[in-house]
């Protein structure tokens, strides 16, 4: 009886929703996002400015002839460079490695952002948190069948500093990255091991049920991102939104939030990176778990 309660209710549900709408797919209203990054690591940094586009186009619509600069402290400006094989993406003319503690605000110029006419511009700042002291990292075979949960887990050790941190956690496998989208990408905050040691704290999952196996003999990689507040809740938010969203039974997502000013989406992300390694040993597929 139950259940034909609910199958009646969800019917009636699913009637009430007869409000027609009539979208124009060639209408849309025109928004330009910023992705970029500064790291502790000594390379060319890159901006990407790309904005929305039609439900017809099938490419990405790369902005050209931006102006992109990149002040650090308020003192140093560097003036990035476009990209002379794809337009859109501008780089640091030189190879640099962002400073711990440091300041960087990144300044893009020569836009029309809000479509009046005149070209405006964007700023986003943030600093630079201090590199995590990175001790190990293990690997942890994990299979539960009832529940269809298979792999390997990437733990790790280290020291924590007694100032807030937020971590994004990354993996590579013989050198290929392999949280390579949102879903992959492990993040947490340091609200359980705060100034201590983390004891192999769980990051992230080879899945196996996703073909991510780990063999005897391969190099395990895993980078450690001591992030922003604003940078960690950015992505909080793109998981939620991209992730855990249910459309049926739930509110629309909410505008992810930017850190840049002048309605530009995207994000200005700063963090230092600390890598470990370590091989897969020869009793890799022992597990734990039934």
């Amino acid at each position: 009886m139950k259940k034909i309660l609910y199958i009646a209710a969800a019917i009636i549900v699913m009637g009430a929703c007869k409000e027609r709408f009539d979208l124009d797919p060639e209408q849309s209203v025109w928004i330009v996002a910023v992705d970029a990054v500064v790291t502790n690591e000594y390379m060319v940094h890159k901006a990407i400015i790309t904005s929305s586009k039609r439900v017809t186009n099938t490419h990405i619509p790369y902005i050209s002839g931006a102006t992109v600069q990149l002040v650090e402290n308020n003192t140093d400006t560097i003036t990035y460079i476009e990209s002379d094989s794809v337009k859109g993406i501008y780089l640091s003319p030189f190879a640099f490695s962002g400073k711990p503690g440091s300041t960087y605000e990144i300044i893009v110029s020569g836009i029309d952002f809000n479509s009046d006419g005149v070209n405006d511009i964007s700023k986003a700042k943030e600093t630079m948190p201090g590199l995590i002291t990175l001790d190990s990292i293990g690997l942890e075979r994990i299979i539960y069948p009832q529940i269809q949960i298979s792999g390997w887990f990437v733990n790790c050790y280290a020291w924590d500093s007694p100032s807030e941190n937020y971590y994004l956690f990354r993996a590579w496998k013989n050198s290929t990255l392999v949280s390579d989208t949102l879903y992959e990408v492990f993040f947490t905050d340091d609200m359980l091991f705060n100034g201590r040691y983390t004891n192999g704290i769980q990051t992230v999952f080879f899945d196996e049920y996703k073909k991510e196996y780990i063999n005897p003999g391969d190099t395990i990689t895993l980078g450690v991102y001591n992030t922003t507040k604003s940078v960690f809740n950015f992505y909080s938010q793109a998981y939620e939104s991209v992730i855990r969203s249910n459309p049926m039974f739930g509110g629309p997502p909410a505008n992810i939030e930017s850190n840049f000013s002048n309605g530009v989406k995207g994000f200005f992300e700063v963090y230092t990176i600390a890598k470990s390694t370590t091989i897969a040993p020869d009793d890799v597929w022992e597990y734990r778990g039934k």
